[in-house]
Parts: C-alpha cells; structure tokens; sequence
C-alpha cells in the first residue's frame, strides 16, 4: 500500500533529475539523490542472485531457444521467456518489495520511499533500454556464459550506426572531378505513377514502447509525416528575383555539406558570378519550375530537379524510411528512400546513371581535401533532399512553436540533438528503427508461399547476397551449416524482428524440424493481406505462385461487337454499329454477370475463379451490382476512346472480330495518287503525311499535323486541300486558312509556287470584303483578323478549316481561341512546329478544336490525363493517351530514323514578311529622294548613290531605327522582326540553337536588345570589334552552354573561321546577294562535326528590292556568278528606269 504517495513522486524524481549519481555493480546499486535537505541521500539496493541452478536453467532455455535469445539482443524482453521461467519459478522481477534489500539515508521509515522509488524507476528504465541488465543484475552474464557454450553473441550485443563515411571518399581538392553528363535520358520515362503510395503503413510497424522517451512517439512521428506529406505541395518560392531569372544560365552546380550538423547550401555556378543558396530554397525553386521552361537549363541542374520531384514524390507516398547515421563523429537522423519495391529500384537507378556522384561535396575538417560521394550510392544523395524536403515542410507547418513544443518533430527532421547526448538513447532509437531496415543485411530472409488450394504452405529461405549465382537455402540447412556457425545469431536476431508480421517465425526457427507453416484459406487470407504486405514493405522478398502474385478485384468492363448488316464509314456514327455488353472483368477475363455471381455464390475472402484469384468482400459485391445496374452506354467519343485504348474505366475491354477489323481499316493509311497538278515532289515522309491527312478527312476527323519546322508541313496541307479541289469536295468559298500575320505572304508564295491550281483571297487588312469569300478556293485570314470579325466567319459553313501555327489556341480560355471554336467546319486541321505534348492543358486545346469532344472536356482531361501525366509521369495513363490521339496527331522529327534519310542535310527556305506602315511610308520616302538625286548624277557619283540607297533601303527593311539611328526600339515596327519572332518560337521550345546573320553591326545591337527583351536573356553577339580572346570565350559558349540558344554574328566578322556546329538553324536576317558569301555563314553550322540537318531561313520583304534582286540571282545563274566576283557593285550599272523599277514598293505594300 502506497498510502503516501510515494511512488509517483518518485517518478517525477526519476524524470526531474533528482537522481544525481548511480551504479551498478554486479547485483549491488548505490545512488545519490537530492532531497529536500542539502546534502544528497546515499540509496542502496541489493539485487538477489541466481542460484546456480536457475543459472543453468536459464542458459539451457536460451540455448534451446535461439529465438527468445535473439530478442533480447533485440532489447526486447520475450513473452515466452518470461512464461517459462515463471514455470520453472524463476523470478526474474520481484513480486514484492522485500524481495529487494535496500535503504536510503533520508528521515522517511517507509520502504520505499521516494528516492528509493526514484532509482527503482531508472533501473527499470535501463532494462527497458537493454534486457539484458535484468538477467546481469541477477548475477547472469549471459553474453559470458553463451561463449562458454562456443557460441560467440558478443558481436551481435553491440548495436553498429552506419556512418555516412561509408559512401564518401576524401581526395584534394585539386583532384576533385569535374561534373560531367554521364547520359542524357528523357525524365518523361519516369513513372511516378507506379510508386506503391504506402501512407504510414510502414512506420505503424514501428513498436508502440519506445524506451528513449517517456511516452509512445510512434504516434506523433505517424501524426508529423500524414502531415507531412499532406502539405508538400505547399512548398513555395523563397528566393530572390536575381536567382529565380538567372537559373537558366547557371552552368555548373555543387551541393556542399558542412562538417557540423549544419544545412547543406548549394552552390550555382555561372558564367561570371557563384551563388550560395540554402539547400531548402533550392528544392523550392526547382520544384515550382515548369518542366518546359526547365528544359532550358543545365543538363545536370534538369537532372537535379527532376531528381528533387522525385524526392518530393517519395514524400508524398511515404516512400520513405528513417535511419540514424554518424558524420564526423555527429549523429543524426535522416529519410531515405524506401527502395524495397522494384519501382523505387528502377527509379533509383536510372537517376543513379543521370546525376554525376562529383555533384556532392562533403566539407572537411582538413582545409585541403573534400569529400566525394562514390559512383552508385544515390541513396546518400536522396537522403540529403528528403530529409531537407521534411525540414522544409516542419519549419513551414511549425515555424512559430517553441522548441519543447518541437522536441519530437525536431527528432524527426534529424536536427535536435538533444536525444543524442547519450549512447544508449542512440542505440534505443536504432535499434526501435532497425526492423525497418531488416532487409539490408546481407543475410536476407525469403518466404516462399506454397498453392494447395484450399490449403497454403509457407516457408522460410535465406539468401546470402554476396553470393549472385547461389540459390537460397532453406533455413533448416542454413542452421545446421557451419559455413554459417558465426552469422547464425545474426541472422536470427533479424529475422526475430519480423516476429510480428510472420506469425509461427519463431516455431520454424526454435524447431527446425518444422519445415513449412500450414494454412488454411481463412488463415491465408489473413496472412496474404495482412501480414504478406507488411513483409513486402519491410524489403522481405515473398514468392507467391502465379496465381496469387496479383489477387484482382472484379470490376465492370464491356464486350464490343458489330451489329449484323450495320457499316459505318465514319467515326462519329460508330454507335449505331456496334453492340454492347456489360461484363465482369476478373483479370484478363470477361464473364457475364449472371455467370459471375452464380460463380461467387456462397463464397467470400480469397476465391478463386477460372484459374484467377479475386478478392471477395460485401462492399466490392454490393458497388459492382450497384455500378451494373447504372451502367449507360458510352457515347460516340468515349466509344472512340474505348476502341483505342482496349480498356473501359481501368479493365481490359473484348472487341469482336468486325470490330478489330474496321479498326485496322481506320487506323491503317492506305497509298493515294498525288493530285495531277500539283508542282512539287514530294519526299516520302511528306508523301506519308498527305495520305494521312486524305485517310482521316475520308473518316470526318480533324488532325493535328506537328512535324519539325522544316519538314514541310505547308505543302503537305497544300497538297491535300489541291486533291480534295481534285475531288470536287472543295468549292469556291469551302476553305478557309488562319496563320499568323507574318506567315500570310508565305503562304500565297507556296500556293503559286506548288499549287497554282488553286485561287486564293488574303482576307487582311482595312479595305478587306467578305463578299469575296465564295470566289476564290483558298481564303486566308489572320488570327486577329479572325477575332475581331468572327461574326462574318460564324455565318458560313465552312467544308475545310486549317489553321497554321496551331499553338495560337493554346490558351483554351482567350477570347481568339473561343472565337475560331465557334466556326462551322466539317473538317479541321491543325499545323504546329512546337512540340505540343510539352503542355497537355495546350494539347487538348487543339485537340478539342480539330475533334471535339474526343479528348472530354478540359475538367475530365485533367483528371484522366494531363494530372497524371505530368505529375507523376504515368506510363499507363501515357501509353493510353497515345493510343487514343495516335490516329488524329502526326508528330515527325527532323532527327527519326525514318525522316533523316528522306531529309537533305541542309534545307533552304525563303521567309517572306511584309513591310509595317512606318517601313513603307519611310521606304518610298527614301526612294522618291534617292532616285531623284540619281537621275540628275552620273559616273562614279551615280554608283555611289545607288549603293547608298540600296544600303538605306536594306536598313529601312531591317528596322526603321536602323536607318533612323533611333535608340528606343519597338519590335513591332519591323515586318521582319515579328516574323523572326515566329520562326525562333518552335525552335527555343525545342532546345535548339540559332545562328543569326546581319550584314550590320547596328542591326545586330537592335537584335540583341529586342531578343533580350523578348526572351529575357541577352544572346551573344559577335562582331569585328572583339578582340581574338573575346570571339574565342563566345564560341566556346555557344557551343557548351545549353541556355545560349541564339547566337547573332555580323556577315563579314561570323562568315568565315568558326566552327559552330551546336546550331541546326541558320537565319540571315538581310542578305548579301552574294551567294557565295551567304553559304560560307551558313557554314559555320553545316560542316564537319554537325549531327543535325541544318534549317536555313533566308528572310525577305516582300514587294522590295530584296525580293526582286533574289529573284533575279535565284533564276539567272550567269548574274549570280557576276555577283560572286563583284559584290554588289552591278546595280550601279543599270539604267534609272531598271532602277526605279528594282527599287519601287509593289502594290503588296502600298
């Protein structure tokens, strides 16, 4: 009776720090604790022994029982031990307080008192830290009395804290590698998808007694990490404006770990200036970066954030697993990942190969060395962003708490060493976390699961991993063995740590002549869904038969069949042909439903059907008869959705053979006549795409062309709107065209060039008239155009609708796009350079304009596609999406095997673009006053002025503020500036380089301050006033710098000398009309050590002397070869009226 109070006041003796000294010797404590009185009370306590018989029977237990021994090394006290020992009335604790001899010096007559009661309690604490003391304060050693068996358990009593040394290796700092780009992949092939999303399953499986503090804190650490992983996608910006703008050009990156327990920084590297940010506004920065405009950067500083996505995703599905480790004599807590499923394997290893280990640098007490991570230990590395993502989050959940408040959830972010101060505490907290790591021993445990349906068999392998090509061994033959004398404890010791999750573990390894453990199907079923998961997060490899790997759940799914007599030759009717059938998808089996629940009748739990083991519980019944008796039939565009994908709603769907057949007809494009007069020859990959084009416009379905700039994609829509006029399904008045502004002018030049059998009408400008439409084959309007007279548009009816440069509709919520939606066509085309499958949300825009509805709407395409593609890179989602869009987007890259060859290495082009009001007034301005000046002059003075106003005439085309010399510049007052805009869109999207061309050195100031405005980075420019170092440092730039995509070079300083083949697009933005000047700029990108097919852009204002002096060097061969000896100096030669016939502004301008 504690009629005092006695014992709890003297736990919160024990817990207050009264207790000052204690020791324990043999079975004798002696303490020291502070009363109420000055000087400390003297406690002492006598522990009775063993007798030697108790001794012996104690050693004759655990010897026998290999299991119970394990778990004492496991600083758990067995159940089982304590039973027995009771029936041999062992006492191992007393039952009374006699049992013990003690006293304390203090005036209270009770025993115990207080302070008795105080130390009494720490004792009791120090076997919870370590079993074992309660058989040494016996007089037991049992570690001694094992080894006088021959049986060595020292090593394993001794708990092991990796070290992050382990990983490390420390070499000068002058040999530090560089980084380098082991492999550049494609990050869209990580599939974050297939992550097991494990919640807190894993760390529930954490002991609810955790010694090293006073209360369970496996609730709070459940509690911290389901918020945790709740608010990652909370993380915001927390760097300044300098950084964010600037990442796109950091050119190298370093992650530097202090000595101490400190945060790691990361160190951005470039061109003139090093940034040092903390490494938690790093993982904020490159997490909130859009993938698109990510690709832009530094290979390895893409490789880092989608390794930092990854990271945030292993958060997010508690794929993660804590794990106490030193670092220069410091000990810390830190997350890895859970890489216990081959999906996290895979993960793991692909950004092992990506990510060069030089990135990680560990700092060093010695001034002259650091620390490099070794080549294949990504784990380290993924640990370090984990961890720093937990912190990251802990500081913004509970940024404004005290530190008490923060005690555990300052544990769990690995930065409170409060909890480290003493060794037994550590080894407490390893050791309550060591199950979690029970696979990473080289000793691995293997279940193997036995089919005897209705009855289960399981038994336990182990398998040495040091040795790849050795068969795992059961564990009777591993015991026996004395290859394995010395690791059997150890192996015991782990495998007790499963205890809970294997129930009968300790049967099979206290009796290894129990082989295997029986189940029956009740049983099993607990075991396969309770118990299997567990081991399987744990890292425990468990082989089940084939039928068992994948237990499916029964779901709805249909049967698809072609009504008797019904064809369809289109796509949108396809409903009024096909029968369907509702069935119950049971793995790859369709069964009617009728035939399924007769099947199940009377059955529940684990059963199995034809061969197929489902799981059966009243709540998946009740939801699929509910999902049965709702069922409605797809409408037209789901159908086509679930003709593509083969699937309904996640389950495989049955097509009948019709069915299959008719799809192979839509699907397969068949060869097509070219139409008779069309003027070209077409290469067979644009041959390929007409076809394509023809075949679904037969079908009634729009398509999405979205070939690589260059390939042609203009005359392939031109060629197929000729043959439909061929066909007479084009009238006058049934086509219409929408491209950008500046592309107008290039189109008529291709409809005249390939295609003069077709009329055409530009719909643009003030003086346009709609009553013009139904005259010509041909109508092409611009976008703004189109927005501000929709109205006009909307009244007809419109056959074909084509627009060009499809990304313009993008934005699925701007008043263009709604606009051109609203227009009536029966057949839509869409053509895009850009590569679209960049940004899903842009994607179904186009698609919802070219097919409505086949995509859904925006709300369902989110959900079903964009969400999981983009963020979690799901191959499923992925690989159905391309089946559904395949038949209606044809996507050709200039770098296919199948285009490359049909490709000539270097493709020409002439870009044509149109004066804006200001050049025209200023250029026949210039004109009317040149040529009035030359015609009253003549000789060597003639010639002079002629080459003056050609000279002015150029500059005016450029940009007026060439000519004008005028400092502020606004990009829209040059035809041709807006038209380069266009052409160097789909080529930064693409993460190609450009080599810009101009004859000027003003020009090429102007272009690099509108293309710095435009794009927000300055692109470098070379011309003759740099020195030989200066050229030299911007070549080498150009070349190895990824965020360079534009590089401007005056004619005369870039034409000759340099080898600058990282471009695959060449632009001269005016020319020379010198041929042979021409070719050799666009040499610095088209010779040896080019990869790529070179783009050439020839830029040209129509209407002007540009287009005619081309003309005529195009089409005169004995002129252009007067041109290449002579320069320009020719056109002082003509006569006033060539001249001023040359020099005046066509009507296209006027």
């Amino acid at each position: 009776m504690d009629y005092s109070n006695r014992l709890p006041r003297g736990s919160a003796y024990a817990n207050n720090g009264s207790v000052l000294s204690s020791d324990i010797k043999g079975n004798i404590i002696t303490a020291k604790v502070q009363g109420s009185q000055r000087t400390p009370y003297a406690v002492d306590i006598v522990i009775p022994t063993f007798t030697v018989e108790e001794k012996k029977k104690i050693i004759e237990i655990l010897v026998s029982n290999p299991a119970w021994m394990a778990e004492l090394l496991n600083k758990k006290l067995p159940e089982d031990l304590l039973k027995e020992t009771q029936k041999h009335k062992i006492r191992l604790f007393p039952s009374r307080w006699d049992d013990f001899k003690m006293k304390c010096s203090c005036p209270d007559s009770a025993v115990p008192c207080k302070h008795l009661a105080a130390v009494i309690y720490l004792l009791s604490y120090e076997i919870d830290l370590d079993p074992l003391m309660v058989l040494k304060v016996h007089g037991l050693d049992i570690i001694e009395e094992f080894k006088k068996q021959k049986i060595d358990i020292a090593k394993e009593a001794v708990e092991e804290i990796p070290t992050l040394s382990d990983a490390i290796i420390y070499v000068k700092n002058k040999e530090i590698p560089k980084n380098k780009i082991k492999e550049e992949k494609i990050f869209e092939t990580c599939d974050y998808s297939k992550l097991p999303d494990t919640g807190t399953a894993l760390l529930q499986l954490l002991d609810e007694a955790t010694p090293f503090h006073n209360k369970s804190v496996k609730p709070e650490l459940v509690s911290f990490i389901k918020l945790v992983s709740k608010k990652i996608k909370n993380i915001e910006f927390a760097l300044g404006d300098d950084v964010k703008k600037n990442i796109a050009f950091c050119i190298d990156i370093h992650i530097k770990i202090p000595v101490k327990n400190e945060s790691a920084s990361v160190e951005l590297v470039f061109e003139k200036q090093v940034y040092f940010v903390p490494i938690n506004d790093f993982i904020r920065l490159v997490y909130n970066t859009n993938i698109s405009d990510s690709k832009r950067w530094n290979y390895i500083l893409q490789s880092l954030r989608e390794f930092v996505f990854f990271c945030v995703k292993l958060v997010e599905t508690v794929n993660i697993v804590p794990k106490m480790v030193t670092h220069n004599q410091q000990l810390r807590l830190m997350w890895f990942p859970l890489d216990n499923d081959a999906e996290t394997e895979k993960l793991l290893s692909f950004f092992n190969e990506i990510i060069p280990s030089s990135v990680l640098h560990f700092l060093c007490d010695e001034d002259n060395k650091t620390g490099v991570l070794k080549e294949g230990d990504i784990n380290l590395m993924s640990a370090l962003f984990i961890t720093g993502i937990i912190q990251n989050i802990q500081e913004y959940i509970y940024g404004k708490k005290t530190d008490s408040e923060q005690e555990l959830n300052k544990l769990f972010c690995g930065n409170n060493n409060s909890f480290f101060n003493e060794k037994r505490v550590v080894n407490s907290i390893h050791i309550w976390l060591k199950k979690l790591h029970v696979s990473k021993t080289r000793f691995r445990p293997i279940i193997k699961i036995d089919d005897h349906y209705p009855e289960f068999k399981a038994s336990l392998f182990i398998n040495d991993s040091e040795l790849v090509n050795e068969v795992p061994v059961s564990y009777k033959d591993f015991s026996e063995s004395k290859k394995y004398e010395k690791e059997k404890m150890g192996v015991v010791k782990n495998l007790m740590l499963l205890a809970g999750y294997f129930k009968g573990i300790s049967q099979l390894i206290n009796n290894v002549k129990i082989k295997h453990l029986s189940y029956n199907q009740q049983e099993f079923t607990a075991l396969l869904f309770d118990m299997v998961p567990c081991l399987k997060l744990l890292g425990v490899e468990v082989l089940l038969p084939k039928g068992l790997a994948k237990v499916g759940v029964p779901k709805i799914s249909l049967s698809m069949n072609s009504k008797k007599g019904e064809k369809s030759g289109s796509f949108m009717s396809l409903n009024d042909m096909i029968d369907f059938d509702w069935q119950v998808a049971v793995g790859d089996s369709l069964i009617k439903p009728e035939e399924f629940f007769a099947l199940i009748e009377n059955f529940s739990g684990l059963v199995k059907i034809k061969d197929q083991y489902v799981m059966l519980t009243a709540a998946d019944i009740e939801k699929l008869q509910k999902q049965l008796n709702k069922a409605a039939l797809p409408d037209a565009h789901e159908t086509i959705r679930i003709l593509l994908s083969g699937e309904y709603e996640g389950a495989k769907v049955a097509l009948g053979t019709e069915i299959l057949e008719l799809l192979k007809q839509w699907t397969k494009t068949e060869k097509e006549k070219l139409p008779k007069k069309l003027n070209a020859k077409l290469r067979p990959y644009q041959t390929r795409g007409f076809e394509w084009l023809y075949k679904n416009s037969q079908l009634g379905l729009g398509s999405i062309l979205a070939d690589d700039m260059g390939l042609g994609k203009t005359l392939q829509a031109l060629t197929f709107i000729l043959k439909m006029k061929e066909a007479e399904t084009l009238v006058p008045g049934s086509c219409l065209i929408v491209a950008p502004t500046t592309l107008l002018n290039n189109w008529v030049r291709e409809i005249e060039k390939f295609t003069p059998g077709l009329t055409h009408f530009i719909y643009h400008g003030l003086k346009r008239d709609s009553k013009e439409f139904d005259k010509y084959d041909v109508l092409l309007t611009s976008y703004g155009t189109l927005r501000s007279d929709h109205a006009v548009f909307e009244k007809k009816e419109w056959k074909y609708l084509l627009i060009d440069e499809a990304q313009n509709i993008k934005n699925s919520e701007a008043q263009q796009t709604k606009a051109l939606k609203k227009i009536k066509a029966e057949i839509r085309i869409a053509l895009s350079g850009t590569p679209v499958e960049n940004r899903l949300g842009e994607y179904w825009s186009i698609m919802d304009f070219v097919n409505k509805g086949l995509l859904g709407n925006s709300t369902f395409f989110n959900k079903e596609f964009a969400n999981p593609i983009q963020a979690d890179h799901d191959s499923q989602k992925l690989e159905a999406f391309k089946k559904i869009t395949a038949p209606f987007i044809m996507r050709r890259m200039k770098t296919d095997k199948s285009i490359i060859s049909d490709l000539p290495e270097k493709v020409e082009m002439n870009k044509i673009a149109s004066l804006t009001k200001a050049q025209a007034a200023l250029y026949t301005s210039v004109v009317n006053e040149c040529m009035q000046q030359i015609e009253s002059s003549e000789g060597i003075a003639r010639k002079g002025l002629v080459l003056k106003m050609m000279t002015a005439l150029k500059q005016i085309g450029n940009h007026p503020a060439q000519y004008l010399k005028q400092n502020k510049i606004k990009a829209d007052d040059s035809g041709k500036l807006s038209l380069l805009f266009d052409i160097l869109e789909p080529i930064i999207e693409n993460g190609d380089k450009t080599l810009l061309f101009t004859q000027y050195k003003e020009m090429g100031d102007i272009l690099q301050r509108t293309l710095a405005e435009k794009y927000g980075s300055e692109p470098l420019f070379l011309h003759g006033s740099l020195n030989r170092k200066q050229r030299d440092e911007m070549v080498q730039s150009f070349q190895n710098f990824k965020h360079h995509q534009i590089f401007i070079l005056s004619l005369k300083a870039g034409g000759t000398g340099l080898n600058l083949t990282a471009a695959s697009n060449v632009v001269h933005f005016d020319l020379w009309w010198n041929p042979a000047v021409e070719a050799q700029a666009t040499d610095r990108a088209y010779r040896i050590g080019q990869q790529k097919n070179v783009l050439v852009h020839r830029l040209i204002n129509q209407g002007t002397l540009e287009e005619r002096i081309d003309d005529m060097i195009q089409s005169k061969k004995h002129l252009a070869n007067i041109t290449v000896a002579s320069g320009e100096t020719w056109l002082g030669d003509l006569n006033n009226k060539e001249l001023r016939e040359l020099v005046a502004l066509s009507k296209h301008n006027s």
